[in-house]
């Protein structure tokens, strides 16, 4: 099956500005999460999904969403993704509820709280404990704009990168990149912090 450009509403595509940057930084167990959570949202009649009928077409039609990522680099991002259902703490195996090895899903503690949005978790867990959760998220705040400061203060003394020199002037575009995360997530902070 060849990668397809597919316009679909899953909560991998809706990461798309993520996962199109150079070089995204995704670990292999947080990827099979994400995809199992996607293909919840598409099929939720499903309880268990098979690897070779549900998961790899997924991935395969969703590859050039996924191409950038460091597993789809070499040829071995099947077993990879093998490998992390199988040890993630976080996905079960069907094995015995389907009488067959190939089948997954994700524990229901981590549907439960991966099915809101950042922003509805956020205000839930803020009117539970509001004091203790505006103090901690206040601190993440607090050490992210730290973060950022002595980011922009490193860019500000290295020499700009020629786009021949590749390495440099990849660093200093993941720095950038990273900047404009941190900064839409210090606006995310502010807002939950401060509603």
């Amino acid at each position: 099956m060849e990668p397809q450009s597919i316009e679909c509403k899953c909560c991998l595509c809706q990461k798309r500005t993520f996962f199109m940057t150079p070089f995204p930084k995704v670990k292999t167990t947080r990827l099979v999460i994400m995809i199992l959570q996607a293909l919840k949202q598409l099929k939720p009649d499903v309880v268990f999904f098979s690897l070779i009928k549900d998961i790899i077409p997924f991935v395969t039609q969703h590859m050039t969403l996924l191409a950038n990522l460091k597993i789809f680099k070499t040829g071995k991002w099947r077993k990879s993704l093998l490998d992390a259902l199988n040890h993630s703490s976080h996905v079960e195996s069907g094995k015995e509820a389907c009488h067959n090895r190939g089948f997954y899903r994700l524990k229901d503690t981590v549907e439960a709280q991966t099915s809101n949005s950042i922003e509805s978790a956020s205000t839930e867990v803020v009117q539970q404990n509001p004091q203790t959760v505006s103090i901690s998220l206040l601190d993440s705040l607090t050490e992210l704009q730290l973060q950022m400061v002595n980011t922009v203060n490193l860019l500000a003394v290295l020499p700009k990168p020629t786009e021949d020199d590749q390495n440099a002037y990849q660093f200093f575009a993941n720095c950038i990149n990273q900047l404009n995360f941190g900064r839409a997530y210090v606006v995310a902070l502010s807002n939950c912090i401060f509603i």
